[in-house]
């Protein structure tokens, strides 16, 4: 990860979420590298090692291991980037503790998250 590229990393269990996600990123923002990661223990390992590298976390709330607020707490020992919520659930968005997460975004809003990741990244 180096250059002037942008690293996000996305954690979500659907692989077609992350596909989805990866795909809709990087045609939509230029110079975006996506990190997807099916599991918490290995977004963590890469946060671990990398989390000063990384400028964006999205995640789902409902990932194995450690939902969405224990991923995010646990990302804050790593990394202080911004992370958003992208989940299925409206009313996990809207309970979203803030003090950990950017935003919460519903996930069938995705154009919604494009302006988000753009305006946290610091894209026009």
């Amino acid at each position: 990860m180096i250059g002037d590229e942008k690293n996000i990393v996305v954690v979500d269990d659907d692989d077609s979420i992350l596909e989805m996600l990866s795909e809709l990123l990087q045609d939509s923002i230029p110079g975006v590298i996506v990190h997807c990661y099916d599991n918490t223990e290995l977004a963590l390992e890469e946060l671990e090692y990398s989390g000063d590298e990384i400028d964006l976390i999205i995640t789902d709330y409902n990932v194995p291991e450690l939902n969405g607020d224990g991923l995010a707490k646990k990302a804050k020992e790593f990394t202080d980037c911004p992370i958003i919520l992208f989940s299925g659930n409206s009313s996990v968005v809207h309970s979203a503790q803030k003090d950990l997460f950017k935003i919460a975004i519903v996930k069938d809003k995705p154009l919604q998250l494009i302006e988000e990741v753009k305006e946290l990244l610091g894209i026009s």
